[in-house]
């Protein structure tokens, strides 16, 4: 009996070890995002590392299952616990590669939200051939662990030894925690960007210690500290000073059209020709940048004029952006329309906090559907609102995000996916039939915005409607060969410029080539249209969108990290782990370069601006 239990304990054991081989294979494209590792120390550390890591995070099934025949004596149920925990893990690990694959973060409470939160369908579209993938994938593994328990019953029998093998692993699980804390304390980046790769990875860190024992530099200690301990957990003061305002008096109306995840180099005649046109009677931004690569956070720089990173603290304090507040006070007509839900991200507890009878969702099963839904709305409240009254409208479009168009909507740019795999998605994806449904999921949403511009042309509103249109970010399909799709994954140009041009039938045309951002918007329309006299720096970290004045950099960032972007590289730094890469313009490594502290310093000012110094 005794030799029985030892036995099963032994198999158990050799599934474990076998099941880290299977995880091993799908953990191995993490190593594809591991940059400059070309010295001895740092191959043996990733070697080391990487088998350890993984290790202990396939340690769970084999310890519960341990724990149920030691309760319970019963070899089948504690089998079925280790596959059913097995299978687990592993198809956690291999969505974290595809998450990480496109956005280079790992699944997370953040991204959970996203992805199971309220109305998250209209963020997330998943097709019937990803769900059909995924239960072959799911039975595969299944199938594989039965497979695995079988071959480890046959090596229990053979009384094969483990102990050089788990001796091996607690040695390699060693000298890759002690490795980090030296490299970490350090900044040595070739070893450091393992704690981003790696998903759940917390590694050892010594800087206290070492610093106690005079065996780091204690000065560039505290200069990195300060990268990402950002002070934005306390009271906010914003704006910084009483607004104070005199309503002009015969007010113009504010339409705000946005298109989610637009890029910038698909705004011409042919993509978006009602757009187009209505461009060249406008004031057009030609190097405009959002204020981050992400929705939520990008929405939040374009009507607060403050970094993507005061977004929770924020709307925890539920404050309203200034923009907003103005408009109310001054009896605007608000008009809020979101083809995607407004609850998630959560916008009607940020940007919209003081709108009432917010709508909060659309009507509508797909993307374009639901901006069909705020077309007709739009139209139809227009049609019966008060013209006397002054109105702000807003409408946010999501066709382009979701790469969604009717199907019976002519197809201007060919060939073309009838619906995208993002599972198919990698560096050597060829992006061409992607980007033509892209394109002409634009090509829709322009025709719908032709049907706005139309209607208030026949009204006789659009001389006095000043027309903002821009989007909340980019969208890259690859372009700097790095494996990078969408957005949220980068701060090149690909994911943070995006079109911008401002209408206003009461000033010629003009183009403007400087460098812009989405910080500047609101402080413009306050001080320009809305009669607010307080100066751009006390009510964003932005300035006049015509105050043409060379910047040397720009801050642009989300929930997770941000980036100093110069003219020539991008330092990104991740929030509350002290990790940073400096690149050029492109992504690839600046090894050589470090971080110009003045600059952070200064950003960092510009993050902290609205709270109350402690």
């Amino acid at each position: 009996m005794l030799v029985e239990k030892t036995n099963h304990y032994k198999t158990l054991l050799f599934s474990y070890l076998l099941n880290l081989v299977v995880i091993l294979l799908i953990a191995y494209s993490y190593f594809e995002y591991v940059n400059n590792i070309s010295y001895t120390l740092a191959i043996s550390y990733y070697i080391t590392t990487f088998i350890s890591h993984f290790a202990v995070l396939s340690v769970l099934p084999l310890l519960l299952s341990f724990l149920a025949f030691y309760i319970t004596k019963k070899q089948k149920l504690s089998n079925v616990i280790f596959i059913l925990l097995a299978t687990i893990n592993i198809i956690v690990l291999k969505l974290d590669t595809l998450v990480y694959s496109q956005f280079r973060f790992h699944i997370s409470p953040f991204v959970l939200e996203m992805v199971f939160g309220k109305n998250a369908g209209d963020i997330f579209h998943i097709d019937s051939s990803n769900i059909i993938k995924a239960i072959a994938f799911i039975i595969l593994i299944i199938l594989i662990q039965v497979f695995i328990l079988f071959i480890a019953k046959k090596l229990t029998e053979k009384k094969i030894k483990t102990k050089l093998i788990l001796y091996t692993l607690l040695s390699s699980l060693v000298f890759s925690h002690i490795t980090f804390a030296w490299a970490d304390a350090g900044f040595y980046r070739p070893i450091t960007q393992a704690k981003e790769v790696y998903p759940l990875f917390f590694p050892l860190t010594a800087k206290s210690l070492l610093a106690k024992m005079n065996l780091i530099n204690k000065e560039l200690i505290e200069k990195n500290q300060k990268l990402y301990k950002l002070d934005n957990k306390g009271a906010i003061k914003y704006p910084l000073t009483e607004l104070s305002y005199t309503a002009p008096e015969k007010k113009k109306n504010f339409l705000l059209l946005t298109i989610d995840s637009w890029r910038y180099t698909c705004m011409d005649s042919i993509v978006t020709p009602n757009l187009y046109k209505l461009s060249k009677q406008s004031q057009v931004f030609n190097n405009h940048h959002s204020g981050s690569n992400a929705t939520a956070d990008g929405m939040f720089t374009l009507f607060y004029g403050v970094s993507g990173l005061c977004n929770d603290s924020f709307t925890n304090h539920e404050i309203p952006p200034a923009f907003m507040s103005v408009l109310k006070s001054q009896g605007y007509d608000m008009n809020i329309l979101g083809s995607a839900t407004l609850e998630n991200p959560p916008f009607d507890k940020n940007i919209f906090l003081n709108v009432e009878n917010l709508r909060l969702n659309s009507n509508g099963d797909s993307p374009y559907k639901r901006d069909i839904d705020i077309t007709k709305n739009w139209t139809a409240h227009y049609n019966k609102r008060d013209k006397k009254t002054p109105f702000f409208d807003f409408l946010f479009f999501d066709a382009a995000h979701g790469y969604d168009v009717p199907k019976d909507y002519p197809k201007i740019f060919s060939p073309a996916l009838d619906i995208v795999d993002y599972t198919a998605l990698d560096n050597d994806y060829n992006p061409d039939k992607m980007l033509n449904l892209y394109k002409n999921s634009l090509h829709f949403i322009d025709s719908l915005i032709g049907e706005v511009i139309n209607t208030l042309t026949e009204n006789n509103q659009l001389e006095n409607t000043i027309i903002v249109v821009t989007s909340d970010h980019g969208q890259e399909f690859n372009d700097n060969k790095k494996g990078f799709w969408n957005h949220a994954g980068n701060y090149t140009k690909y994911q943070t410029k995006v079109p911008f041009y401002i209408f206003d039938a009461d000033k010629d045309p003009q183009e403007f080539n400087h460098l812009s951002l989405h910080y500047d918007v609101t402080p413009t329309l306050m001080n320009n249209y809305l009669g607010v006299k307080n100066k751009p720096s006390e009510i964003s970290i932005g300035k006049n969108l015509f105050n043409t004045s060379k910047r040397e950099w720009f801050l642009c960032g989300y929930k997770n990290s941000y980036a100093i972007i110069e003219e020539n590289k991008i330092t990104r730094v991740v929030k509350n782990s002290g990790i940073f890469t400096i690149t050029d313009k492109s992504l690839n490594p600046l090894e050589s370069e470090n971080i110009d502290y003045p600059i952070f310093e200064k950003a960092i000012e510009d993050i902290n601006r609205f709270y109350v110094k402690k």
